[in-house]
């Protein structure tokens, strides 16, 4: 029901939320698990570390860090794609009262150079394969880079002679932490419109979204037991591979296969090695198991709950990737680095097809229309608000972006475009509507969807589209979009064939990008 703001809640209760810092919470959940249950396994070389094992390491890498007179409060940059050194590190910094800011490891000189000046890092973690980019990008805040290789090299400390220390120093337990105030993370926003923006994720902000992953209809548990594991191969630089894999699994006592990145061979092995009861997909992933003849060999039925994130999928995409791989357990979530994670999860036992949830405990949800500035009703489209504890503090050193982007009474104005049914379950649409429906021609490969300006109608939509054949032409494309969806929905800013769609290793399309292309062609036709 909607109160008189127009805003509705959750249908689940508020949580009594713990005033506890990340790393309290940590240490709490690693006290708790079986210290002979494996933890972390490399899904290439199958090296392994137990909970035991990982829990004393990251306490010498801890204490080895304090030893160097890191301060509580100074920002170590992550530049390293998933690992169990990765995972060691994380757990090391933040018990060392450091902050981390996670970084895309495809990054270029600029983009990593920006990051670095823009957080202010004072530290660096790397692996020896990527110190090209980092010696590039260093400036003189850098005190110190750290490498998850088994030895130093010319300088840069390897995270394997921080785990000789004898633990002494390991100041976890003393840290003063306003949990409130204090950054425990400051991800990236995905830089779609302007330069990528530091995000402040507070030490409540991410406790609150990890008590919200313990709720059983989310299929949480603060005890897994001894044969639960995942295979993770989404990034750790991303908050649904940090966030929702990596710190909420280990808090679980989840067993996670670590991928570096996604090879789809090696994915079936895990799966029919290690049969993990939940994974995390994004849509890219979602349709190459759908195009994968190799897919549909594969038993999948270990599998008890899939989550999909980043960006939205269509009824029809879903329903076809339950009757290609007979997987069923598919629930989507929506969220937004600036919101922690998520604001709605499909749940285990109850979820429609196509949605992505309802909203999660100590949420609430508002739908404003975009031309009146009015709340919205149940089926009427708008842009979303979100509010609650996972709302992020704000964008680093940027007030009035900041007070763009948050209302002074702490609406998160996402940008987005959805709207709530009667059930309360969240739907969101085009520009994803267009990009579900075009991904489900048997002729495309991939598409992205982007609106350009139109002088009577403000923006329209247009098309980027790859062909996985040839001979598909324009007029098949439109014929088709006019068979499925209305009127207004149809592509009346055009089509252009290209031979990749620029997306976020998260599979976010980077609409930036395409708008850029349609800006540089407009130009040209000018010329």
């Amino acid at each position: 029901m909607q109160s008189s703001d127009g805003s509705i809640g959750s249908p689940f209760p508020d949580i009594q939320l713990r005033d506890i810092s990340v790393p309290e919470m940590l240490m709490l959940s690693m006290n708790e698990h079986d210290p002979n249950k494996i933890a972390f396994i490399d899904a290439q070389t199958e090296r392994s570390y137990t909970f035991g094992e990982f829990k004393n390491l990251y306490k010498r890498i801890s204490s080895a860090l304090s030893g160097r007179g890191m301060h509580q409060g100074e920002v170590i940059c992550f530049f390293s794609p998933n690992s169990l050194e990765f995972a060691l590190m994380f757990a090391a910094c933040i018990t060392a009262g450091l902050v981390v800011s996670p970084s895309n490891f495809n990054s270029t000189r600029f983009e990593l150079t920006y990051q670095l000046n823009d957080c202010c890092a004072s530290y660096i973690f790397t692996t020896k394969a990527f110190l090209p980019v980092v010696k590039a990008s260093l400036n003189s805040n850098i005190k110190e880079i750290f490498i998850a290789d088994k030895e130093s090299v010319n300088g840069f400390t390897s995270i394997f002679e921080l785990a000789l220390n004898d633990g002494k120093s390991f100041m976890g337990n003393n840290l003063k932490i306003n949990t409130l105030q204090d950054a425990v993370i400051i991800p990236y926003s995905s830089g779609t419109t302007g330069l990528p923006k530091g995000v402040e994720i507070t030490h409540r902000n991410c406790t609150a979204m990890l008590d919200i992953f313990q709720q059983p209809q989310f299929f949480g548990s603060s005890k897994r037991s001894k044969n639960d594991t995942t295979v993770v191969f989404l990034p750790f630089y991303h908050a649904y591979g940090l966030q929702k894999l990596l710190l909420n699994n280990l808090l679980q006592g989840v067993s996670q296969v670590i991928m570096a990145n996604f090879v789809p061979e090696l994915f079936y092995r895990c799966i029919q090695k290690y049969k993990p009861f939940t994974i995390a997909l994004v849509p890219p992933i979602v349709n190459l198991l759908i195009k994968d003849t190799k897919a549909r060999e594969i038993n999948f039925t270990c599998l008890q709950y899939i989550s999909c994130g980043a960006s939205p999928l269509s009824k029809q995409i879903e329903e076809k990737f339950r009757s290609v791989t007979k997987i069923y357990c598919l629930r989507q979530g929506y969220g937004m680095t600036e919101a922690t994670l998520a604001v709605t999860l499909g749940e285990k036992d109850s979820y429609k097809v196509g949605s992505t949830g309802r909203l999660v405990n100590n949420v609430r949800l508002k739908v404003i229309d975009q031309e009146t500035g009015k709340y919205c009703g149940i089926g009427m489209k708008g842009e979303l608000w979100f509010k609650g504890p996972i709302v992020m503090k704000g964008y680093l050193n940027r007030p009035k972006e900041t007070r763009n982007c948050i209302t002074e009474d702490g609406w998160l104005k996402t940008g987005d475009i959805g709207y709530f049914d009667k059930d309360g379950y969240v739907f969101i649409v085009a520009p994803a509507e267009l990009e579900s429906v075009l991904l489900t021609h048997p002729k495309i490969k991939d598409a992205g969807v982007v609106g350009i300006d139109d002088e009577r109608a403000g923006q329209i939509p247009k098309a980027y589209v790859v062909k996985k054949v040839d001979n598909l032409t324009k007029k098949e494309i439109n014929d088709y979009i006019a068979d499925k969806l209305s009127d207004f929905k149809r592509l009346r800013g055009g089509i252009d064939f290209i031979e990749e769609i620029p997306r976020l290793p998260s599979g976010k399309v980077l609409r930036r990008t395409l708008r850029d292309l349609e800006t540089k062609k407009t130009l040209n036709s000018q010329l």
